[in-house]
């Protein structure tokens, strides 16, 4: 019988073109009041960039912004009174100055106020909800909340981008296995992935929950050292304090192997969570060790 030991690392995470893009209304007699913003990445998540891989923070990325005019209540499902791109931000950015494109200016009217929302990847909002495709988990959608300016109320404005989604990567460790093993796939149970943001709740849009194989898993062969299996994943972060996989190498299938997370009542937004998975030649078990960005978490579990 073969042994399969899991460890579980976790870390705090950290996630084109439009028409009909409207030009910021402004005062010909000279007193319109430009929109001004900084940017930075919350400081609970790590940085993950474009929208084929994490964005971290040493990647930059281009983000939308909407502007919603109102002197009464703000109803994001209503279209934007504008919408821009940002300069480029990096993906360690702490209240960095953004650009907007096309500029942006403040209601001359004292009545009127601006609320804002930005959101990675770059998408046209429609109805209240931006959508994008994603068919494997590689979309790392970040969304800045709602900041509210005037002409009076300018300074200070930041759009602090927080990550929605939970990451996941996946470890292989050769431990004493007799034969050379190549994985055939990683496969993640009852997956959700990004299709979507919903601006008025703040919240992910996803598709139906699915199986899930993990990107460029297949074929890497598994190492005494150590080595990363594929591509991250990026999912709706899952209810609950397990992940169940499917585990196929070229000598063996672990089906419904349950990887515990303790500390954590449920997977969280913003965290990647690293599944190192110890082969062993011997009964097929289970161990995880989970490890917060603090370097506190712990879990166990145990597959016969």
């Amino acid at each position: 019988m073969k042994r399969l030991a899991i460890a579980v690392l976790a870390v705090a995470a950290l996630a084109g073109c439009t028409e009909n893009i409207q030009q910021p209304k402004g005062n010909p007699e000279g007193e319109a009041v430009p929109v001004t913003l900084s940017a930075g990445i919350g400081t609970d998540v790590p940085m993950n960039a474009p929208t084929k891989a994490p964005v971290e923070s040493t990647d930059n990325f281009i983000a939308a912004v909407g502007g919603w005019t109102t002197n009464g209540t703000v109803d994001y499902a209503q279209d934007t009174t504008w919408f821009s791109r940002t300069s480029s931000i990096a993906g360690n950015a702490k209240q960095a100055p953004v650009t907007l494109t096309p500029a942006q200016v403040y209601e001359p009217d004292d009545a009127y106020k601006t609320y804002m929302k930005a959101w990675y990847p770059d998408s046209l909002p429609t109805g209240g909800e931006v959508s994008f495709p994603n068919a494997d988990g590689s979309v790392d959608v970040m969304l800045a909340s709602e900041i509210v300016g005037s002409k009076w109320d300018k300074e200070g404005k930041e759009l602090v981008f927080n990550h929605l989604t939970t990451q996941l990567k996946f470890n292989l460790v050769d431990k004493s296995l007799v034969l050379p093993t190549t994985v055939e796939y990683i496969r993640i149970k009852g997956a959700e992935l990004p299709v979507g943001i919903d601006l008025t709740a703040d919240a992910l849009i996803c598709s139906p929950a699915a199986d899930l194989d993990v990107p460029e898993a297949a074929g890497v062969a598994i190492t005494e050292e150590g080595v990363l299996a594929g591509q991250p994943v990026m999912i709706r972060p899952m209810d609950g304090n397990t992940v169940t996989l499917d585990i196929k190498t070229d000598n063996a299938l672990y089906e419904g192997v349950t990887a515990t997370i303790d500390g954590d009542a449920s997977f969280l937004p913003g965290k990647a969570y690293t599944i190192t998975l110890n082969f062993i030649q011997e009964e097929v078990e289970l161990t995880a060790t989970v490890t917060e960005w603090d370097n506190t978490g712990k879990g166990s579990g145990t597959i016969l």
